[in-house]
């Protein structure tokens, strides 16, 4: 008994996918099929189930990567603010440390060359 035989348009509708990529799938030997001639190729329904059956696969939750570097990032290291950083500053010039002794403060006048520090230009921002 052979039953129903789906043309290419109705398989290919039944997988909801084009009929060029049924054609792939057939070349590509994924999926049975009945050749009726040499041209006339047709579709069990049971073969296309037996495809989508076998296409199935269950999915594993994976966790991002970058969230992951965004943690660890965010745990290595603290932010400090502006202002902190500033009256930090300033209370090691005045315990008598010198302009520019360490790697912050010669960044720091990198970055705001005297133009760009107060009007008192005193070397503070």
């Amino acid at each position: 008994m052979v039953g129903i035989l789906l043309t290419p348009a109705e398989a290919a509708a039944r997988l909801r996918i084009c009929t060029k990529t049924l054609r792939r799938l057939r070349q590509d030997g994924r999926i049975s099929y009945v050749a009726v001639s040499q041209r006339k190729i047709l579709y069990r329904p049971g073969d296309c189930d037996a495809f989508v059956r076998a296409a199935v696969t269950s999915a594993t939750p994976v966790r991002a990567t970058h969230r992951l570097n965004q943690e660890r990032s965010r745990s290595a290291s603290a932010v400090v603010s502006f202002t902190a950083r500033r009256q930090e500053r300033q209370a090691h010039e005045q315990d008598g440390g010198t302009r520019g002794s360490n790697r912050a403060d010669r960044l720091s006048e990198r970055l705001y060359p005297p133009h760009m520090r107060n009007s008192r230009n005193d070397g503070s921002l």
